[in-house]
């Protein structure tokens, strides 16, 4: 059975925001609007009491059974510290540019053989997944965005982010 992730995006007073996620079963529920109304107000009911910020932004994720994908099998050296943050540009230039990190990444993507601090902008597993995130809306459908709807039109940088 699928669930789906109802995400509660919660503000202080200072504008800083954190967010609550809560795993809920989505039988009998067709739509996202649908899933909202029928599990936003329940939870935001239950949580507001307990909170001095106010609620938003409220988002729903899917979440599948995915053994029936093709994955991968993770390497002894896999550690998801080990990041790759790449920086695309939305179309509305006027909009930030939007943050993607990437974890266990493959030490292969970098320049310098893999020594480098930079994605390798050339390598053929890099270019294909930056015509995904930059090209998708015209071969598949979707559209990846901003957090405002703004489609990402190319990126601007990859770097290397080692956390620990």
């Amino acid at each position: 059975m699928a669930t789906k992730l109802l995400t509660l995006v919660i503000e202080d007073a200072d504008g800083d925001q954190s967010s609550v996620s809560i795993h809920v079963s989505s039988e009998g529920v067709e739509d996202e609007d649908s899933l909202l109304e029928t599990y936003l107000t329940p939870f935001w009911d239950a949580i507001r009491p307990l909170v001095n910020g106010v609620l938003v932004n409220a988002m729903v994720n899917l979440s599948y059974d995915l053994s029936v994908f093709t994955n991968n099998t993770p390497t002894a050296i896999s550690d998801v510290q080990e990041k790759a943050l790449f920086s695309f540009v939305p179309c509305n230039r006027s909009a930030r540019a939007v943050r993607f990190s990437l974890p266990t990444v493959k030490e292969s993507i970098f320049t310098n053989l893999g020594a480098g601090k930079e994605v390798d902008m050339t390598n053929a597993d890099v270019q294909t997944f930056i015509l995904m995130m930059t090209q998708s809306t015209d071969e598949l459908g979707i559209n990846t965005t901003d957090s405002h709807g703004n489609d990402l039109c190319s990126v601007e940088k990859g770097i290397a982010l080692w956390k620990g």
